[in-house]
């Protein structure tokens, strides 16, 4: 496994292989892995498009 592999290049690798297995489940609801992707691209590009000019790291707290 390359060095720079980490849990966001896992769910991205599953997420092409099955694309409609349940990704997260709560309460009753859930995401599969094709929705999954989908808001995480759709709040990387909002949230990190013209950030300073410059790619930079961001992180978000989920509260359980």
């Amino acid at each position: 496994m390359p060095n720079n592999y980490n849990l966001a290049c896992a769910i991205y690798r599953h997420h092409l292989d099955t694309p409609d297995a349940v990704a997260v489940a709560c309460q009753g609801r859930s995401l599969n892995y094709g929705e999954l992707a989908e808001r995480a691209s759709r709040l990387a590009s909002s949230s990190l498009s013209g950030f300073l000019g410059k790619p930079c790291q961001m992180g978000f707290t989920l509260k359980n």
